[in-house]
């Protein structure tokens, strides 16, 4: 028989590493955005203000899932407060790839757990938020057909990923790219080596890590700054989460964090992850002085160059498709963003108000400039519900 416990202390979220770290490596959902350093790392930086309510499903003291999900409060209206859940990881536009954990072959019957769970104790939420989740995960299907005809509103929104599958050999790859990006590739580089003293190199040590973060953090806001935006790391949290995570993923062989420098100087990084034979970007820098150079992607070509030499599979530019993605041999596919919420009159009151201010703007949008309607729209957005 199933039975489904919650953990809401980080002490037993602590103790459940060994477990769940074996549970992910028999699963499906298998990414590095599931593992246990990830999810820790990620609660410990963005954590304040949140509850822990892990979900696990045991068959008679056998693991065989977790739901990694937190809980939140939300007042969009003031007045009301909204319980949501939502999966470890969500909320930072840091992670990709996030679903439950099922040991292959249980998936249906520790979803269909967690949906009775989640059912029952109903009273304790208000709106489940399943977001990252990949269009062919398993559990996403299974979710579908178990939870949606309890369901009184349903919102599923499709959100783009790029991928560039790697062949076994340089050459190879970029006899695969159209003529005009490999000649931009060769051009940019050559010119690069030939006019300065350049070096490309990869952190193996944890004593090299805050000069290149100081390198990063800097680059990356003198970059947006010239586009008259804040960078992602202004925020004190984003800065913890990304050395508290580098020191674990260093510790398990899993961080790449490639830097290029030119004559003793760095002017370009790319931070970046690698589990399961791919590569995953998660953040990149570079200076913008030295953009007519190209040095952003002087450093990808290295960075690919370098994945192919040593047999990694994929390069995955995670979330966005863009044309400059799909210049580098990414091929588009695709993540769900779900919201869920269970008949009752806050939720009816929350979606109708969302519903009839849709309709409203789409109403004026007919008769009223768009300078306006731009104007109005800042000034009564609040946080999105999905």
């Amino acid at each position: 028989m199933l039975r489904v416990t919650a953990i809401e202390t980080e002490q037993a979220f602590e103790e459940l590493r060994a477990e769940w770290t074996h549970l992910l490596q028999e699963s499906s959902s298998d990414t590095v955005f599931l593992t246990w350093e990830w999810a820790m790392s990620w609660w410990t930086s963005y954590g304040s203000g949140k509850r822990l309510y892990i979900l696990k499903v045991e068959d008679d003291g056998r693991l065989i899932a977790l739901a990694p999900l937190y809980r939140s409060t939300w007042r969009p209206l003031g007045i009301l407060a909204y319980r949501r859940l939502h999966l470890i990881g969500d909320g930072s536009w840091d992670s990709d790839y996030l679903d439950f954990i099922a040991t292959t072959g249980d998936e249906r019957r520790a979803v269909q757990a967690i949906v009775t769970f989640l059912l029952d104790h109903r009273r304790e939420w208000d709106i489940l938020l399943l977001n990252e989740i990949p269009q062919c995960s398993e559990n996403l299907k299974l979710l579908r057909d178990q939870l949606r005809q309890h369901a009184r509103f349903w919102i599923e929104t499709e959100v783009g990923c790029t991928y560039a599958p790697l062949p076994t050999d340089w050459h190879d790859y970029l006899k695969g790219l159209k003529p005009r990006m490999r000649t931009k590739i060769r051009s940019l580089t050559t010119r690069l080596e030939q006019g300065f003293s350049v070096r490309f190199d990869c952190c193996e040590q944890p004593d090299e890590l805050p000069e290149r973060f100081d390198s990063l953090f800097n680059l990356h806001h003198q970059r947006w700054q010239g586009k008259s935006q804040d960078g992602v790391f202004g925020s004190a949290a984003k800065r913890q989460f990304y050395k508290e995570i580098a020191r674990r993923l260093l510790a398990a062989g899993w961080l790449r964090f490639y830097s290029l420098a030119v004559d003793g100087c760095y002017v370009a990084h790319e931070y970046c992850l690698e589990y399961q034979n791919r590569l995953f970007l998660l953040q990149e820098g570079f200076d913008p002085r030295w953009e007519e150079h190209g040095v952003g992607n002087v450093l990808r070509a290295y960075v690919f160059r370098d994945c192919i030499n040593r047999k990694v599979v994929g390069y995955d530019f995670l979330g966005g498709i863009t044309a400059h993605k799909l210049s580098w041999g990414g091929t588009p596919k695709t993540s769900v963003r779900l919201t869920v919420a269970l008949p009752g009159v806050k939720t009816r009151l929350l979606f109708g108000l969302q519903r009839a201010r849709a309709l409203t703007v789409r109403g004026l949008k007919s008769i009223l400039p768009k300078a306006l309607i731009e104007i109005m729209r800042r000034a009564s957005a609040g946080p999105a519900i999905a």
